[in-house]
């Protein structure tokens, strides 16, 4: 069984959560990101999974523009990247572009495969936090299918407050996390099985594109979910909701702005003003 990174915020790289990404990373990565099943087993062609991203990419900042809601194109962050799906998208629109992972082979990858484009840099990190960052620095955090993999919920919850701390005021945090489960109890269980025997087929001798390709064995992928009103009070004070998309879904998704902070030159008090009063109710576009 995986051993998962601790509550009290020591190194995630724990025993199988790193290793087992670095698994996926090497038998099919584009699968692992994003997981169509009909492109399973190294079935997505480079062309077509990037176009998913530019894809999304573009439907994001045209919901953005509608909702006239101001966004700077400075510097901003792909939380999960992968091998760059999205941290390639997001860079035909900002001037800087950071992709962070948890997986070494990934971030290998996606520097193999983005290293003319001198405005990407991947960044591998397995710590419990984002301290690799300087506060108040991106002007967009945008994180899909990779905060759902995290098995504790308070380790979740911490990184949506390390991302509100990078954030600039005034810059746009857009995220997926489940609110509901997506297994039941018996599947989990048996995809955890699943996971062993992989390890114990590759370690008495069997390759692990063998496993894979033909014997069906992959490593566990975890999935965890949240309820929204539980993520809602992490952003109590420091920021405003514009939306929760598809709540009581897997697939829930979260725009939020981090709060601008102004100095009154009366009282020389710090108050927070929120750029847009209230929610807007929006349509999930994926």
């Amino acid at each position: 069984m995986r051993e998962y990174f601790s509550k009290n915020g020591e190194n995630m790289r724990k025993h199988k959560y790193h290793s087992d990404w670095d698994e996926f990373a090497q038998l099919d990565p584009k699968w692992a990101i994003l997981t169509e099943p009909s492109k399973k087993y190294n079935k997505w062609n480079d062309k077509e999974f990037f176009e998913t991203g530019e894809r999304e990419i573009r439907n994001f900042l045209t919901k953005i523009e509608s909702l006239d809601i101001e966004i700077k194109f400075g510097q901003a962050l792909d939380f999960g990247c992968g091998i760059g799906r999205l941290t390639r998208a997001l860079a035909k629109h900002f001037d800087k572009v950071y992709g962070i992972d948890i997986s070494e082979k990934m971030i290998s990858n996606a520097k193999k495969l983005h290293k003319e484009n001198k405005k990407m840099v991947f960044l591998q990190n397995t710590q419990n936090d984002l301290s690799c960052f300087k506060s108040n620095k991106f002007d967009l955090i945008y994180s899909v299918f990779t905060l759902q993999h995290i098995s504790e919920r308070n380790v979740i919850k911490d990184y949506i407050t390390e991302f509100l701390k990078i954030l600039k005021p005034g810059g746009l945090l857009y995220f997926q996390l489940p609110t509901v489960a997506d297994r039941t109890w018996l599947k989990s269980i048996l995809l955890r099985v699943r996971g062993y025997i992989y390890y114990l087929f590759v370690n008495i001798g069997f390759s692990k594109e063998y496993c894979f390709s033909h014997l069906r064995l992959e490593p566990y992928m975890h999935m965890n979910y949240i309820p929204s009103n539980e993520i809602k009070t992490v952003f109590s004070g420091g920021a405003t909701i514009f939306g929760v998309y598809n709540d009581k879904n897997v697939e829930t998704t979260y725009l939020v702005q981090k709060n601008a902070v102004r100095l009154t030159a009366d009282t020389r008090e710090i108050k927070v003003s929120p750029n847009c009063l209230g929610q807007l109710l929006l349509s999930a576009e994926r």
